[in-house]
């Protein structure tokens, strides 16, 4: 999504989405390699292999946390912070158009099985939302 327009940084970040069919707790992240893949009727239309970790950031990981935790309103008790770290294969760039049903898959080496998300379009048409003050 940010690839079609940098001003989507936010909006490809802010997304309903899955943790995984598990969560595998690790203090390991310096280099993790993964798959990514598109699956239509069946067949793989699109895959690319993945690399994630320190070693494949711009930023170190105890960078990343102190501007995160430095926000009193990021350090309430009982909260938990879930930080999804993004790699450089992308299906858009690659000229490929989704469609309904398309099951999109992820997987990482040592984390678990693998994440499958089917493809659901929404037809519904945008409401404009109208914003009273309060």
């Amino acid at each position: 999504m940010e690839k079609k327009n940098c001003l989507y940084l936010a909006h490809s970040k802010i997304r309903t989405c899955s943790i995984g069919p598990e969560l595998v707790l690790t203090d390991y992240f310096s280099n993790i390699s993964g798959e990514v893949s598109i699956e239509r009727n069946g067949k793989i239309i699109w895959k690319k292999d993945i690399k994630t970790g320190e070693e494949n950031m711009a930023h170190s990981l105890e960078n990343l946390e102190y501007h995160h935790f430095k926000h009193p309103n990021h350090r309430l008790p009982h909260d938990v912070h879930v930080h999804f770290f993004g790699t450089g294969a992308f299906s858009f760039g690659d000229g490929l158009r989704l469609q309904e049903g398309d099951i999109m898959s992820v997987f990482w080496e040592g984390m678990g099985r693998k994440l499958k998300n089917p493809l659901k379009i929404d037809q519904s048409s945008a409401q404009i939302l109208e914003i009273k003050p309060l």
